[in-house]
């Protein structure tokens, strides 16, 4: 089905199940831009089989899959989720699409792979599958006094154009620091087909840790 012209609220201790096979699309039937959905904490959307799109995903609830894809970001705008993606049964995949950029500050415990195929991810929390960052994607790490690397337990992929873009936290000088942006349980490919803007950095391969530092 098709929601109207206005942005998606789900407020605490209210949940959204989709079933079925058909496609949840949050769509302005008006100039078919797509919708941001909001989840607020103690919210929850449930996808079991459908494979909803949405502009951006914003706010501190959850969101569950089961054997479906979840793509965000299609509005091309910048937007944060410190909620959880959870896995019911099935594989659950995450596609980032559009021009913006999404901070994922919460963890995603689902089984499939998360891509990146345009604009960027900024993980800042963990995956429970595979991080693969396409042609047009973007990796986006932000170096700070108080950096955590981010945690893949899946393998970390990146194709031919990917792009790794390093920025700094306001007033932050990182001097000679070498700074540990994603520890992957599987190892991680492709560094040598990374593009790095934002700065003169580089990028390093050691043992299962992509290493960012100054050049």
């Amino acid at each position: 089905g098709k929601l109207g012209s206005g942005p998606v609220f789900i407020s605490g201790g209210t949940t959204l199940t989709l079933q079925g096979d058909g496609n949840l699309d949050f769509v302005n039937g008006i100039n078919h831009t797509y919708l941001p959905v909001t989840i607020s904490p103690g919210g929850q959307a449930k996808f079991t089989s459908a494979s909803p799109v949405m502009g951006g995903l914003i706010g501190a609830g959850k969101v569950v899959l089961g054997n479906t894809a979840l793509t965000i970001g299609k509005d091309n705008t910048d937007f944060t989720f410190y909620g959880s993606i959870e896995q019911s049964g099935g594989t659950g995949s995450l596609i980032k699409d559009g021009t913006g950029t999404f901070t994922m500050r919460g963890p995603c415990s689902i089984t499939g792979a998360t891509t990146v195929t345009n604009g960027a991810l900024r993980l800042m929390g963990s995956l429970a599958g595979n991080l693969n960052v396409g042609p047009a994607g973007t990796l986006a790490v932000k170096l700070s006094n108080d950096l955590s690397p981010a945690v893949v337990s899946g393998a970390v992929a990146f194709a031919p154009g990917a792009k790794l873009d390093v920025s700094l936290a306001a007033g932050f000088n990182p001097g000679s620091q070498q700074f540990t942006v994603i520890q992957s349980t599987g190892g991680i490919s492709g560094r040598q087909n990374l593009t790095v803007t934002g700065g003169d950095y580089v990028v390093r391969v050691i043992g299962n840790n992509l290493i960012v530092g100054p050049d």
